[in-house]
């Protein structure tokens, strides 16, 4: 979504929307990292 309109998301950085923001920004930074993580949750809860 905000590939395809910056403004709609950029425009509510302060405030309680900006909770959403922020939390997007994370998301987008460790993305990474947050699928590595489910996946050996995953692995932990199949075989654990």
């Amino acid at each position: 979504m905000h590939s395809l309109w910056p403004a709609i998301m950029d425009k509510n950085k302060t405030g309680v929307l900006g909770l959403f923001w922020k939390a997007a920004r994370i998301g987008e930074r460790l993305s990474p990292y947050v699928s590595i993580a489910c996946i050996l949750i995953g692995i932990n809860q199949f075989f654990g």
